[in-house]
């Protein structure tokens, strides 16, 4: 046990036991008075003898106001639930929850939640009684936390990323028999006799009579709910860092819940208005805060990210979003203000620190970086729910004399904060003191432990009412003249990381159970660039075969099983002794300064790992990276591994799924060459499930095809009437959208991801502006508010039904276009997406125009076919290697299957898009003009016969567009290329005679230079493509990009396109300079690359 765990005089001393009014019980030093509202009912004894009577006496810790059945008194809301509710009644239509992956307004929030809550209820969970919650951060984590509360139970908010020993160990500690999660969370409780509910299966949507939301469970009555919680249950339980070695559970109370939440949404003056970033560690109180102050103030919460956006994917998202109250820990605004350019921050009004302390030098960097914003420096800890103190951190404040650390500032409405000597008297202002906090945001106490609950939470001899208590936080601190709090350390030995709370004696605990482990001590370092990073010191009671190193791998592997990440030490150090102070006590300042020695093996100049080193010496600060660097001895910490980990993503193109167990591995073997191969494994799909990166071509094809029937009315595809467009809010599907106004005399139709038919018109509006640059205006195109990802595209049967029955033909552009996710990845959208359009379009035979890729046809070259023609039957995919073409290999395949059966279908394979004739209008999200910015800001152009074959956005719509309503759809295909291709080498003659000093370089020495860039550009338009350069094919020597140069690519026969496009009179122009030159103009005109200032020699620099 630490200091922390008994009351501020030497263990030896006598105690008492005291109980108040509530029969709450305190062990209090019995040389001190006894505060008002106290009686003492044992003792003087040992501090033993106190703890035992009160683990004996104290067998239910609620107050005794909270046992008994009693009508409330509070005339309005008094839950959180409640006032989200009442939110709901007032702003339905609201938007509540903003993510990537989807938008819950208030009324959709709400209703969800009352479903999922009626479900938990059936489930027999009541006030009292704790439900495990585990998701990643979507909104369905905020649609299962609002449901348990509703439902009167209280929740346990697991991380994901938590270990499996970990979070079983949780759910058994605090008897949860029900436990909300997702499909992939769900195995991490194998093993658990709780009950799993999926999210998926509980929260689904409401038929479309019920009126979701805005009555709740009570529907048109509009009444309060009647299951809810009252003040005094239970809310949540969550563990924090534990001082005697396992993790303490701490229990909130709704009403101290509801104190802590109202107070701040008031400090921070929250309004519908707002828009809050959702990023704090999903299992911590502060994520708690960042959601339920927003929801019960009516603003929009934006969740960042299933893995937490690094600082540089935050700078892009602020604006995006149009984020205004962000709460990040101090390193994380450090990293933001060092990386933030331009106006990535201005659309911030309220800037929030906390979870540890802060330097008013890093302050005023923050102020200077965001002028007009708001600073607010938040304090408080799980024990007293979440936020206790707040300051506001102008000028003034920081300027204030004997200012180094930003203060706290004061006590928010109805808190209490005591700075008091040994004796617990106030100390003089500008005197050091230990700080305690009393007040209506105390928690209840500590998960069963009552002794432990009774050292912590002592009775308040200065609180407002006879009866108080208050906790003893640990912290040292000083009142400043102006009233503002400041802390200054720690009275034991626990400490803060990164924002998170950390007892060493959890880590020894886990260290010492280790069979090769005597002795333990950890502790924190303070490193060149003023982070802090824990050094695990150790006596090993034997060394495996491997020596040192092998046993520093086996510990860090070991403690990720079990510890949270950043609770893992950066290094591990071995020592003959610990030392000791003269007390017994371990001497935790004495301990030597670590140095690493790693022995140098040479480098390795393959692509990734190459890449990988040069990425961490750029996040690290380090001039050179070897093999057998570690991370973390490096200098590596967890915000810095996020940040690596975000440009790793980006630059080799790491799936979704596979970030987690990424982000494992790099905790288990944090060697970069270990780290490269798990960068490797990741990038085929392979690091988690071995088996899973291939694509069995075969099984995916042979999905059964629906019956083709010939059902009333039949579609007439020649005078079409209404007809449904896919992808229409990309660059192809925004111009086919014009050309099927002029073809058709129905409505547009168009699949579109929103949160309502409104959200959806103005998305299919802006993609209109933003790719035709022309107002879509028509009262014809109809946006049909579906995901091609989801079943039956995300349609409800009785919509799709209906589809099926209306539509006379499909045009299906859509998809997700990633030339960097694996085949699985794309899955959902590409092909499930493609089965659901066949089986819309079966029932009366509606014809589908589907448009693939040329790409389908690479695998024939490394094959040894060297000619291609429109009726060349699809084959050797294995030779494909990226994600998406394979996906247009396999939805081409069941399209050609569909027709077999019956479906008229035609197959258009594209090259490059470009913008209409004359515009220049390029898709900057494309890989080409990625190219394109990269050769102009670099001057750097690899020496290789790449063709550029572009096609006008406009004659591929006409193009179409005559196939489609002039000719039979029986399974043709038309490569819609350009007969006058160009070679990469005129592209960079162009872009010289416009000043550009560009050199052509070998592709060896090129691809270098673009790995480097992209590790130090994560942001780049050009870096999510650089694994189309680094990836090998998986059954040939080269790599993806060289399956496309002239020799290597298959020649393809274009007869069926040429013959349509001399019947419709398009004649798709040269790739000459004029077309380049224009697409130069435009990317100027876009600030997609800069002008050239001055004609130069030499290359660009970067």
């Amino acid at each position: 046990m630490t200091e922390r765990d008994h009351p501020p005089e030497e263990p030896a001393a006598r105690c008492v036991v005291l109980r108040n009014n509530e029969e709450q019980y305190a062990i209090w030093p019995a040389e001190l008075p006894i505060p008002a509202g106290w009686s003492g009912i044992g003792g003087p004894e040992s501090a033993a003898g106190c703890a035992s009577l009160v683990e004996r006496r104290w067998t239910d810790m609620r107050p005794a106001s909270a046992r008994t059945e009693r009508p409330t008194l509070e005339t309005g809301p008094s839950t959180v639930p409640e006032l989200v509710w009442e939110r709901a009644c007032h702003q339905p239509s609201a938007l509540a929850v903003l993510s990537d992956e989807g938008r819950l307004s208030y009324a959709e929030l709400t209703g969800r939640a009352d479903r999922l809550a009626r479900r938990l209820r059936e489930s027999g969970v009541g006030a009292e009684s704790v439900v495990t919650v585990c998701l990643d951060r979507v909104p369905e984590l905020i649609v299962a936390l609002l449901a348990v509360l509703r439902s009167g139970g209280a929740f346990l908010p697991l991380d994901p990323a938590t270990p499996q020993q970990r979070a079983i160990a949780l759910v058994g500690e605090t008897g949860s028999r029900v436990i909300v999660s997702g499909s992939e969370q769900a195995p991490m409780f194998d093993g658990c006799e709780a009950r799993i509910v999926d999210i998926g299966d509980a929260a689904t949507p409401a038929p479309p009579e019920g009126r979701e939301g805005e009555g709740g469970e009570e529907g048109e009555e509009g009444q309060r709910p009647v299951h809810g919680p009252r003040p005094d249950d239970l809310a949540y339980v969550i563990y924090t860092s534990g001082s005697t070695g396992p993790p303490k559970g701490l229990m909130i109370t709704h009403r101290s819940l509801t104190h802590s939440l109202t107070a701040v949404a008031r400090a921070y003056a929250l309004t519908p208005a707002d828009r809050v970033l959702h990023a704090a560690a999903l299992g911590f109180d502060t994520s708690l805060e960042q959601i339920f102050a927003t929801l019960i103030s009516g603003a929009t919460l934006v969740l960042a990210g299933r893995q937490t956006w690094a600082p540089t994917d935050l700078l892009h998202r602020l604006p995006e979003y149009g984020i205004t109250v962000a709460d990040l820990t101090p390193a994380y605004w450090q990293r933001i203000v060092s990386v933030a350019e331009r106006d990535e921050l201005a659309s911030l009004r309220l800037v929030i620190v906390g979870g540890e302390i802060i330097t008013s030098k890093d302050c005023r960097a923050i102020l200077r970086r965001i002028p007009g914003a708001r600073l607010i420096n938040a304090y408080g800890l799980t024990e007293t729910t979440i936020t206790s103190t707040l300051c506001d951190l102008n000028e003034e404040v920081l300027t204030a004399p004997d200012t180094a650390v930003a203060p706290v500032g004061t006590p928010l409405e109805g808190e209490h904060v005591h700075v008091l000597d040994a004796e617990l008297r106030p100390v003089a202002t500008g005197e050091r003191g230990e700080i305690y906090i009393g007040g209506p945001g105390l928690a209840r106490g500590v998960w069963r432990q009552p002794a432990l609950t009774a050292r912590q939470f002592l009775p308040d001899p200065h609180g407002s009412a006879p009866g108080d208590r208050m906790y003893r936080t640990g912290d040292l601190g000083r009142r400043r003249p102006d009233g503002n709090v400041e802390i200054l350390g720690r009275v034991d030995d626990q400490m803060k990381i990164r924002g998170f709370r950390v007892d060493p004696a959890e880590i020894e605990a886990a260290l010492v159970s280790r069979p090769e482990i005597s002795e333990a001590m950890v502790v924190a370092r303070a490193r060149e660039n003023g982070d802090r990073a824990l050094i695990a010191y150790y006596t090993p009671a034997a060394l495996p075969a491997g020596g040192e190193a092998a046993l520093r791998a086996q510990l860090r592997s070991a403690l990720a099983e079990v510890l949270p990440g950043y609770m893992i030490p950066a290094a591990f150090h071995s020592v003959e002794e610990l030392p000791v102070a003269p007390s017994g006590k371990l001497d935790r300042k004495a301990v030597p300064e670590p140095k690493t020695a790693v022995p140098w093996t040479g480098a390795d100049d393959r692509p990734v790992p190459q890449g990988m080193a040069l990425l961490w010496g750029q996040i690290l600060g380090v001039d050179a990276v070897r093999p057998h660097d570690d991370f973390f001895e490096l200098g590596g910490n967890s915000l810095l591994a996020m940040e690596m980990l975000a440009r790793t993503r980006v630059i080799f193109g790491i799936g979704v799924s596979q970030i987690r167990d990424l982000t494992r591995s790099l905790l288990r073997q944090p060697m970069l060459s270990a780290f490269a191969e798990s960068v490797r494994q990741a990038r085929a799909g392979t690091l988690a499930h071995p088996e899973g990166g291939s694509v069995d071509f075969a099984a995916e094809t042979a999905r059964r095809m629906p019956t083709v029937r010939r059902a009333a009315p039949a579609p007439d595809p020649a005078h079409p009437g209404d007809v449904l467009l896919t992808g229409a809010t990309g660059f192809c599907g925004a111009h086919m959208v014009d050309e099927l106004l002029r073809r058709t005399t129905g409505r547009v139709l168009c699949l579109v991801r929103a949160s309502d038919e409104q959200d959806g018109m103005e998305r299919l509006r802006a993609s209109h502006q933003r790719h035709v640059h022309r107002d879509l205006t028509s009262d014809r195109v109809r946006p049909v508010v579906g995901d091609l990802g989801q079943p039956g595209l995300g349609l409800s049967p009785e919509r799709f039904e209906e589809l099926g029955a209306t539509v006379d033909a499909v045009y299906h552009f859509g998809g997700l276009v990633n030339f960097i996710y694996s085949y699985h990845d794309l899955r959902p959208a590409n092909i499930d997406g493609t089965y659901e359009i066949i089986r819309l379009a079966a029932d009366r035979a509606v014809p589908v125009h589907f448009t693939s890729s040329m790409a389908v046809i690479a695998g024939f070259g490394p094959a040894g076919v060297h000619q291609v023609t429109e009726s060349t039957p699809l084959r050797f995919p294995e030779h494909l290697s990226v994600g998406y073409v394979e996906s247009k290999w396999v939805g081409e395949a069941l399209l050609h299957k569909a027709s077999e059966a019956g479906l008229p279908v035609v197959i258009y394979r594209l090259m490059d898009i470009t913008g209409r004739r004359g515009t220049g209008v390029m898709n900057t999200s494309s890989e080409m003009a990625a190219l394109f910015g990269f050769i102009a800001r670099t001057g750097l152009c690899p020496d290789i016969r790449l063709p550029l074959d572009f096609v006008p956005a406009d004659d591929l719509a006409r193009a179409i567009g005559h196939i489609s309503t002039r000719l039979p759809a029986r399974g043709e295909v038309y490569h819609l290329t350009n007969p006058r291709s160009t070679l990469l080498s005129s592209l960079a003659e162009r872009l010289r005679k416009q000043g550009y000093p560009v050199q052509e370089i070998p592709y060896t020495e090129w691809i270098a230079a673009l790995v480097k860039y992209a590790a130090g550009h994560p942001t780049d338009p050009m870096t999510p493509f650089v694994p189309l350069f680094v990836d090998r094919c998986a059954l040939a020597d080269m790599t993806v990009s060289e399956m496309y140069f002239q020799g290597v690519f298959p020649e393809f026969t274009r007869d069926n396109a040429e013959r349509v496009l001399r019947d419709a009179g398009i004649d798709i122009p040269p790739v000459d300079a004029e077309m380049l030159d224009h697409y130069i103009d435009y990317l100027q005109h876009a600030d997609y690359v800069r002008p050239v200032v001055s004609r130069g020699t030499g290359a660009a620099r970067w």
